[in-house]
């Protein structure tokens, strides 16, 4: 016989991921939004090989690490392989931490 007080699996993990995931409010909904329209240029400008300058170039500063914010900073073009760890791996991991 089971106990009616006894949680099942089911409800302990229904649990555990209602515990992971924090509610979505407006405030937080926007921020994510601009976040990703953020992102979104910044792709389609390293993509672009454009220059980046003022705010789009601090956005990347935060991204990059230090051999490609080297040359972001000097304006220099990224190669396929740096374009690819800003895009599929630093961009990426920030806006599944949002």
């Amino acid at each position: 016989m089971t106990d009616p007080q006894k949680k099942t699996e089911r409800q302990i993990m229904e649990e555990r991921a209602a515990q992971l995931f924090r509610p979505d409010t407006p405030e937080r909904r926007a921020a994510r939004k601009s976040f990703g329209t953020r992102c979104g240029h910044l792709k389609r400008k390293l993509f672009a090989k454009e220059r980046l300058e003022g705010k789009m170039l601090e956005f990347a500063l935060d991204i990059a690490n230090d051999e490609i914010g080297k040359k972001l900073k000097a304006g220099e073009p990224l190669d396929h392989y740096e374009t690819h760890l800003m895009v599929d791996v630093f961009m990426l991991h920030i806006r599944l931490s949002m």
